[in-house]
Order: structure tokens, then sequence, then C-alpha cells
């Protein structure tokens, strides 16, 4: 052991020795750089593919909402199959048996229409987002934790811009360098007036300089050179308007808190708020899921109790008891696959076969599409929360990867496909006029995919999961000290 520590410096690294042969310093620094070339590459491959071997290799325990994330994971995979498809595609807007027969194609058939319907998915993924950051508030509330409820609260509307924004601004300068090398072909005025490092800096500033206050119909339009991120500045604002919704209502009774919360959410869809409306019915759900926990556990006790209960309760129970486990499941089944129908509506539902019901003619042109989508998305989901079997599927180790790694896959793959799959389909195209533009996708997805779940998990590594680190130092640096102040004796503060 001695021997051993004497070839080893204080980090456990082979030394170098000063004097000595030259083959041994040779064959000492070969053995530290090909050590830091072999870490350095397992850096850089994909998370599931550089902790093969590792003692540390095992998925994580599913919690009750994992799900969540693996929904999250596979809207967003959605997403992208609508802007990679759209590029080309534009049938894919409209029904089935809705134009020419040439131009149809199965993924304009309901329910098949969802795998690329990027408008269906960004409804569950608000939906989603809604639910996931009202969880713990709402079931601190529930449990009559007002301090702890509002230290959640604090914590999670100081944290949320950090977590949202820092790569947001990261991966927007990426974009700009792309775009000034002429690797984007798309072009944002004023352009650059030098090469200078404040120019670039000045440009790519006025590109996305509306980022924080935009407001109205400007506000899901392209920023700068990412067109898909108009979508982050709404979350930012939904965000801290559920979190605010929380405040507001943690005191209400539940009998009036839930009917509030629904009629909530109905005037923010009338008042031409749907993303809104979308983010509070995601509030909404997660505080059902939290009271069905709670009458689940009242059922198990009133099967066991001997103390006096209500007839009715106990009656109840004993049916719930002995209803078939396949008949809950079959109904929530059957309720999904309602909602997924109503989900692929398509833009001309009128001439659509079995969507003529859902064109609606409100006065409010906002109603006609939006209303079906809220009901559809909220309905979805509870469906999902309610069903283990509809779960699985988003527990998958595949779904609960997608899931972390998904808001990387978002803030990129606009990027990925202006530099990599439409310049290669313009190569494609013109070194081979015969292919036709299906199998165009074909060779761009398998050229695209991996490059973009290798970039996007690299950049969760390097910046999402710092992004998320940084937030929680910063809380944690800049919180109130528990002690109570010099000040305190002489203020007063009285919480009604």
């Amino acid at each position: 052991m001695a021997i051993a520590d004497q070839n080893m410096d204080s980090n456990c690294k082979p030394r170098v020795p000063a004097d000595g042969p030259v083959e041994e310093r040779t064959r000492a620094t070969a053995n530290v750089l090909g050590n830091k070339l072999f870490s350095l590459s397992r850096n850089i491959l994909p998370s599931f593919v550089s902790s093969i071997g590792s003692p540390t290799r095992s998925p994580p325990p599913l919690h009750a909402t994992s799900y969540l994330d693996g929904l999250r994971g596979i809207t967003c995979i959605i997403l992208i199959s609508f802007h990679f498809f759209a590029h080309g595609y534009a049938r894919i807007y409209h029904g089935y048996k809705t134009g020419k027969p040439a131009d149809e194609t199965f993924f304009q058939l309901p329910v098949l229409r969802l795998l690329i319907s990027g408008p269906a998915a960004l409804r569950v993924y608000f939906v989603v987002s809604g639910f996931a950051i009202s969880y713990r508030p709402i079931q601190r509330m529930r449990a009559g934790e007002t301090i702890r409820l509002c230290d959640s609260l604090c914590s999670s509307a100081l944290r949320r811009g950090f977590r949202l924004f820092i790569p947001l601004l990261l991966q927007t300068m990426l974009a700009s360098w792309f775009a000034y090398n002429g690797l984007v072909g798309m072009s944002f005025p004023p352009q650059p007036t030098d090469s200078s490092a404040m120019a670039f800096i000045e440009h790519w500033w006025v590109s996305i300089s509306t980022l924080f206050m935009r407001s109205g119909s400007d506000s899901t339009k392209g920023i700068g050179y990412s067109l898909q991120i108009w979508t982050i500045p709404i979350e930012f604002r939904n965000s801290i308007a559920v979190y605010l919704a929380i405040l507001a209502f943690a005191k209400t009774r539940e009998c009036y808190r839930l009917p509030l919360k629904a009629l909530l959410v109905i005037w923010l869809l009338y008042r031409a708020n749907p993303f809104l409306a979308l983010f509070q019915g995601g509030s909404l759900l997660a505080e059902l899921h939290h009271l069905r926990g709670e009458r689940k556990e009242h059922l198990t006790y009133l099967e066991t109790t001997t103390t006096p209960a209500s007839e009715y309760m106990k009656a109840f129970a004993r049916v719930v008891k002995q209803l078939p486990p396949w008949l809950p499941t079959a109904a929530w089944m059957w309720f999904a696959l309602f909602c997924a129908f109503a989900l692929s509506r398509p833009c001309n539902p009128e001439e659509t076969p079995g969507y003529q019901w859902l064109a609606t003619r409100f006065e409010y042109a906002v109603l006609n599409e939006e209303l079906t989508y809220l009901i559809a998305a909220l309905g979805l989901v509870f469906c999902i929360d309610n069903c283990e079997d509809l779960q699985a599927p988003f527990n998958s180790a595949l779904a609960q990867y997608l899931g972390k790694i998904c808001y990387s896959l978002f803030l990129l793959h606009w990027l990925l496909i202006q530099t990599v799959f439409h310049p290669f389909e313009r190569r494609l195209m013109k070194a081979r006029p015969d292919i036709s533009r299906g199998m165009h996708h074909v060779f761009g997805g398998i050229l695209l995919i991996p490059l973009l779940i290798w970039a996007a998990d690299l950049f969760w590594r390097l910046v999402d999961r710092r992004a998320v680190a940084f937030s929680k130092w910063l809380l944690t640096a800049t919180q109130e000290s528990p002690e109570p102040s010099a000040r305190a004796g002489s203020e007063k503060f009285v919480l009604d």
C-alpha cells in the first residue's frame, strides 16, 4: 500500500516523476492524458450511456405523480414532431377526407393526429404544468400548514423565473451565434453593424428585448431566431398567477373553493385567456387529486371502524369495494379515448366527418376552438390521474428520461431543425430529386433524432440542472434569517 501511495498524488492520480528515465515520464504523462480524455468522453456522452457500469445506475423511485414528468416528456416529443413535419405538410392541419385523395395521410385520422398535433400537445403541457406547480402548495394548504404554504409559494415564485429564463437566455445567445455565422436561414433586423462582441450582444438583446413584456396578440409570435420560445413568458406569467390564486383561496372552505376555481377557469376562457385557463384548470385537477386521496382514506376507515358513522357512507364504501377492478379502468379508458378524439380536432371541423358537432358558433371566436381544447385537455389529464393503467406508459424509463430533458429538447429542437434538417433536405433534393418528401423526413429524422437527444442531454446537465441548483442557492442565500431582527419589537404585522 505504501508503494502504491508513493506513485499517487494528493488527488489519487498517477504522479508524473520529475526525474528519471524519459520513457517513465512519457508513460506517466500518457496515462494522465488518457484518463482525462476518457473522463471527458464519458461526460460528453448522453447520461444513459455514460452511466453504464456505474454502481449508482438505478432508476429513481416513482412517486404518486411521476407520470406527470413522463406525460410532459411525451407532449414535448409531439411538439417537436409537429415542427418537424409541418414543413412541407400543410395538409396535416386539415381533417381527413376534406381534400385531394392523393394528398391524404394517415396522420389526419382521429387520435392518430395527436402524434403530430402541436396545438393539442401544448394545451396538455400547460395543464400538466399547472398541476405540477400546484401539487405541493395545495397539499400543504389542505393540511392546514399555513406557514409552510407561504414558504412554499415564496420559494416557488422566486425560483420560477431563474429556472425558466437562465437556460432560455443561453439558448437564444447560441441561436444568435448560429445565425450570425450563416447557419440559420433567418434574418432579424437590425443586423449587427460589425463582428465585435459588443455588436453581437447588442443585436442579441434587441432580438429578445420584448421577452419579458409580451402580451396580447404579440404573445404568440416568435422571438428572435427561436420561434418556439414564445411559450416561455406565458409559462412564467401563468405560473405566478397560479401561485396567486392558491394564496387567494388558501383560507376558503372547500365547498366554496372548488366551485370558485371552476368559475375562474370559465371566466378566463370567456375573457380570451385560454392558456391561463389551462393552468388554473391544472391547479384544480391537483386539488381534486388530493381530495380523492382523502376520500379513499376515509372510505377505508369506514370499512373497519366500529364507531358510529353515516349508514349511507358505509353502504357507499361497501359498494365501491364490491365493484370489479376492471370496471373503473374501462370507464376511464373510454373517457380518455373520447378526450383524445376531441383533442384531434382539425382546423376545419365543419368539413371533417365525425367532427361537425365540434364546429361551434360562439360569438367570441376564441371559444370556437379553445373550449374544445380546454375540456379535452383537462379531461385527458384527469383520466390519466385516476387510472393506474393509463399512467403505466408515462412511468416507463423512456418517458421518465424524456421528462427530465424535455425543457432542453424544447429549447434546442427548432435550432437543430434549422441548422441540420433543412440544409440536409435541400442537399438531398438537389442530389436526388426523385425521392419523395416523405423519405426526406425519414432520412432527416435518422440524422436529427440522435443529434437532438445528445445535445438536449448535454444542455440539461450543463445548463438546465445548474439553473435549478442556482435558483435554490439564490433562495438560500437571500432568504430572511429566522432570528428576530432588531426592529421586530417595534413592528406588528396582522394577517387577517
